[in-house]
Protein backbone atom coordinates (compact mmCIF):
# COMPACT_ATOMS: atom_id res chain seq x y z
CA UNK A 1 0.00 0.00 0.00
CA UNK A 2 0.96 3.29 -0.62
CA UNK A 3 2.12 5.77 2.28
CA UNK A 4 -0.05 8.12 0.90
CA UNK A 5 -3.54 5.91 1.11
CA UNK A 6 -2.71 4.01 4.39
CA UNK A 7 -4.73 5.30 7.28
CA UNK A 8 -2.83 5.19 11.05
CA UNK A 9 -5.19 3.85 14.12
CA UNK A 10 -4.10 5.12 17.67
CA UNK A 11 -5.99 3.92 20.26
CA UNK A 12 -5.29 6.10 24.12
CA UNK A 13 -8.72 4.67 25.75
CA UNK A 14 -12.22 3.49 25.02
CA UNK A 15 -13.24 7.11 24.36
CA UNK A 16 -10.36 8.49 22.54
CA UNK A 17 -8.89 7.25 19.45
CA UNK A 18 -7.25 8.63 16.38
CA UNK A 19 -6.93 7.91 12.63
CA UNK A 20 -4.69 10.25 10.04
CA UNK A 21 -3.60 9.02 7.13
CA UNK A 22 0.35 8.53 6.00
CA UNK A 23 0.36 11.23 3.35
CA UNK A 24 -0.25 13.20 6.65
CA UNK A 25 3.04 11.95 8.34
CA UNK A 26 5.33 14.64 9.03
CA UNK A 27 7.97 13.17 11.01
CA UNK A 28 8.88 12.17 14.75
CA UNK A 29 11.45 13.04 17.38
CA UNK A 30 12.22 11.31 20.78
CA UNK A 31 11.63 13.53 23.09
CA UNK A 32 12.78 11.49 26.35
CA UNK A 33 13.93 7.94 27.64
CA UNK A 34 11.14 6.12 26.76
CA UNK A 35 9.30 8.56 24.46
CA UNK A 36 8.33 9.32 20.94
CA UNK A 37 6.25 11.81 19.37
CA UNK A 38 4.80 11.47 16.10
CA UNK A 39 3.66 14.55 14.19
CA UNK A 40 0.96 14.99 11.63
CA UNK A 41 -0.47 17.67 9.68
CA UNK A 42 -3.55 18.34 11.61
CA UNK A 43 -7.00 16.64 9.58
CA UNK A 44 -8.77 20.09 10.29
CA UNK A 45 -6.27 22.31 10.17
CA UNK A 46 -3.68 22.78 7.39
CA UNK A 47 -1.44 25.07 9.64
CA UNK A 48 -1.57 23.09 12.56
CA UNK A 49 -0.35 19.73 13.65
CA UNK A 50 -1.79 16.74 15.28
CA UNK A 51 0.84 15.41 18.17
CA UNK A 52 0.73 11.60 18.96
CA UNK A 53 3.31 10.71 22.22
CA UNK A 54 3.58 7.19 22.41
CA UNK A 55 5.82 5.21 25.58
CA UNK A 56 8.33 2.81 23.79
CA UNK A 57 11.16 0.35 25.77
CA UNK A 58 13.82 2.11 27.62
CA UNK A 59 16.63 2.77 25.06
CA UNK A 60 14.73 0.89 22.53
CA UNK A 61 13.45 4.16 20.78
CA UNK A 62 15.46 3.32 17.47
CA UNK A 63 14.30 0.31 16.65
CA UNK A 64 10.77 1.43 17.67
CA UNK A 65 11.26 4.38 15.51
CA UNK A 66 12.25 2.08 12.62
CA UNK A 67 9.22 -0.10 13.64
CA UNK A 68 7.27 2.75 13.23
CA UNK A 69 8.18 3.75 10.37
CA UNK A 70 7.31 0.26 9.07
CA UNK A 71 3.67 0.67 9.90
CA UNK A 72 3.37 4.15 8.70
CA UNK A 73 4.32 2.63 4.78
CA UNK A 74 1.52 0.31 5.16
CA UNK A 75 0.72 -3.11 3.08
CA UNK A 76 -1.28 -3.82 0.18
CA UNK A 77 -3.19 -5.94 1.85
CA UNK A 78 -4.32 -4.08 4.64
CA UNK A 79 -6.51 -0.89 4.25
CA UNK A 80 -5.06 0.84 7.77
CA UNK A 81 -2.55 -0.20 10.05
CA UNK A 82 -3.13 -0.49 14.28
CA UNK A 83 -0.09 1.44 15.31
CA UNK A 84 -0.62 1.80 18.82
CA UNK A 85 -3.78 0.00 20.82
CA UNK A 86 -4.50 0.69 24.43
CA UNK A 87 -7.76 -0.93 24.97
CA UNK A 88 -6.85 -4.20 22.50
CA UNK A 89 -2.81 -4.08 23.97
CA UNK A 90 -2.46 -4.20 19.99
CA UNK A 91 1.19 -2.44 18.83
CA UNK A 92 3.02 -2.45 15.50
CA UNK A 93 6.21 -3.20 17.46
CA UNK A 94 7.43 -4.75 20.18
CA UNK A 95 9.04 -1.94 21.74
CA UNK A 96 5.82 0.40 21.01
CA UNK A 97 4.41 0.21 24.46
CA UNK A 98 1.30 2.64 25.31
CA UNK A 99 -0.33 5.62 23.89
CA UNK A 100 0.40 8.25 26.55
CA UNK A 101 -1.35 11.49 24.92
CA UNK A 102 -3.09 12.96 21.50
CA UNK A 103 -3.18 16.72 21.19
CA UNK A 104 -4.90 18.03 18.21
CA UNK A 105 -4.73 20.77 16.06
CA UNK A 106 -1.07 22.41 18.10
CA UNK A 107 0.09 25.41 16.88
CA UNK A 108 3.80 26.47 16.99
CA UNK A 109 4.61 27.10 20.70
CA UNK A 110 1.62 26.99 22.67
CA UNK A 111 0.99 26.38 25.65
CA UNK A 112 -1.21 23.68 26.52
CA UNK A 113 -3.98 24.79 29.32
CA UNK A 114 -6.39 22.40 31.27
CA UNK A 115 -8.87 24.02 34.02
CA UNK A 116 -8.69 21.60 36.94
CA UNK A 117 -12.18 21.80 38.92
CA UNK A 118 -11.25 17.47 40.61
CA UNK A 119 -8.31 15.87 42.14
CA UNK A 120 -5.49 15.00 39.23
CA UNK A 121 -2.70 12.78 38.87
CA UNK A 122 -0.23 14.38 36.72
CA UNK A 123 2.19 12.37 34.16
CA UNK A 124 5.16 12.50 32.11
CA UNK A 125 3.18 13.28 29.33
CA UNK A 126 1.40 16.10 31.11
CA UNK A 127 4.86 17.94 30.81
CA UNK A 128 4.41 21.68 29.41
CA UNK A 129 0.99 21.96 30.43
CA UNK A 130 -0.39 25.03 32.65
CA UNK A 131 -2.95 23.53 34.82
CA UNK A 132 -5.52 26.28 36.22
CA UNK A 133 -6.74 25.64 39.48
CA UNK A 134 -10.21 26.74 39.85
CA UNK A 135 -13.33 25.87 41.55
CA UNK A 136 -15.04 26.15 45.16
CA UNK A 137 -12.51 23.94 46.98
CA UNK A 138 -8.68 23.47 46.43
CA UNK A 139 -8.38 19.78 45.82
CA UNK A 140 -5.63 17.28 45.51
CA UNK A 141 -2.60 17.27 42.54
CA UNK A 142 -0.41 13.94 42.70
CA UNK A 143 2.90 14.86 40.95
CA UNK A 144 5.24 11.96 39.28
CA UNK A 145 8.14 11.47 40.67
CA UNK A 146 11.35 13.31 39.49
CA UNK A 147 12.84 9.96 37.93
CA UNK A 148 9.74 9.35 36.17
CA UNK A 149 9.46 13.46 34.57
CA UNK A 150 13.02 12.86 33.24
CA UNK A 151 15.47 15.49 32.82
CA UNK A 152 13.65 18.81 31.66
CA UNK A 153 10.06 17.86 32.43
CA UNK A 154 7.90 21.22 33.78
CA UNK A 155 4.57 22.33 34.31
CA UNK A 156 2.54 25.38 36.15
CA UNK A 157 -0.02 25.97 38.08
CA UNK A 158 -2.07 28.86 38.36
CA UNK A 159 -4.91 30.36 40.53
CA UNK A 160 -7.88 30.59 37.97
CA UNK A 161 -10.93 31.28 41.32
CA UNK A 162 -10.73 31.69 44.74
CA UNK A 163 -11.91 28.89 46.71
CA UNK A 164 -14.09 28.77 49.91
CA UNK A 165 -12.84 25.61 51.19
CA UNK A 166 -10.28 23.80 51.79
CA UNK A 167 -5.96 24.28 50.04
CA UNK A 168 -5.02 23.13 46.97
CA UNK A 169 -2.60 20.84 47.77
CA UNK A 170 0.73 19.29 44.92
CA UNK A 171 2.23 16.15 46.19
CA UNK A 172 5.52 14.87 45.28
CA UNK A 173 6.72 11.38 45.58
CA UNK A 174 9.50 12.57 48.02
CA UNK A 175 10.77 15.65 49.30
CA UNK A 176 12.61 16.65 46.67
CA UNK A 177 10.69 20.26 46.07
CA UNK A 178 13.25 23.07 45.96
CA UNK A 179 13.17 26.53 45.08
CA UNK A 180 11.81 29.94 45.98
CA UNK A 181 8.45 31.58 46.41
CA UNK A 182 8.58 35.30 45.69
CA UNK A 183 5.95 37.40 47.84
CA UNK A 184 4.53 40.46 46.05
CA UNK A 185 2.65 41.86 48.40
CA UNK A 186 3.13 45.75 49.40
CA UNK A 187 2.62 46.82 52.86
CA UNK A 188 5.19 47.97 56.00
CA UNK A 189 6.80 44.79 56.71
CA UNK A 190 10.13 43.71 54.60
CA UNK A 191 9.20 40.14 52.44
CA UNK A 192 11.50 37.97 50.96
CA UNK A 193 11.39 35.14 49.01
CA UNK A 194 10.89 31.64 50.55
CA UNK A 195 12.87 29.30 50.47
CA UNK A 196 11.48 26.10 50.27
CA UNK A 197 12.31 22.24 50.44
CA UNK A 198 9.77 19.29 51.12
CA UNK A 199 7.27 17.22 49.82
CA UNK A 200 3.74 19.01 49.19
CA UNK A 201 2.92 22.78 48.25
CA UNK A 202 -0.03 24.17 49.45
CA UNK A 203 -2.19 27.10 47.66
CA UNK A 204 -3.60 28.17 51.16
CA UNK A 205 -7.23 29.29 51.71
CA UNK A 206 -7.60 32.47 52.62
CA UNK A 207 -4.38 33.66 51.14
CA UNK A 208 -4.83 32.72 47.77
CA UNK A 209 -5.36 35.59 44.99
CA UNK A 210 -6.05 35.70 41.63
CA UNK A 211 -2.67 34.76 39.59
CA UNK A 212 -0.72 33.26 42.14
CA UNK A 213 1.84 30.87 40.14
CA UNK A 214 4.30 28.35 40.96
CA UNK A 215 6.49 26.85 37.89
CA UNK A 216 8.36 23.14 38.07
CA UNK A 217 11.10 21.86 36.78
CA UNK A 218 12.90 18.46 36.70
CA UNK A 219 16.21 17.13 36.02
CA UNK A 220 15.23 13.26 36.91
CA UNK A 221 16.51 14.01 40.23
CA UNK A 222 14.72 16.82 41.82
CA UNK A 223 11.97 19.22 41.45
CA UNK A 224 12.85 22.71 41.32
CA UNK A 225 10.26 25.25 41.55
CA UNK A 226 9.84 28.89 41.56
CA UNK A 227 6.75 30.85 41.79
CA UNK A 228 5.04 34.11 42.51
CA UNK A 229 2.14 35.13 45.35
CA UNK A 230 0.00 38.01 46.06
CA UNK A 231 0.28 37.65 50.20
CA UNK A 232 2.22 36.56 52.95
CA UNK A 233 1.85 32.37 53.19
CA UNK A 234 0.04 32.29 49.83
CA UNK A 235 2.01 28.83 49.38
CA UNK A 236 3.50 27.37 51.78
CA UNK A 237 5.59 23.73 51.21
CA UNK A 238 6.47 21.34 53.95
Amino acid sequence: MNVKTNMLLFVDSATVAYMNSGANFRGMSHTADDDIEVYFQSATDASASDVVLLSCTDEKHVEAMKGLAGAIHGSASKPFTVVADDVASKYCHENVTAVESITLGQKGSLTPIETLTAARVVTKADSGTTFVCSGGAGKGITLPSAAAMGSGWNCRFVIGQAFATTDWIITATAAVIRGTVNITEIDDTTDHPATVAGTTINFELGAEALGDYIELYSDGTNIFLNGSVAKQAGITVA
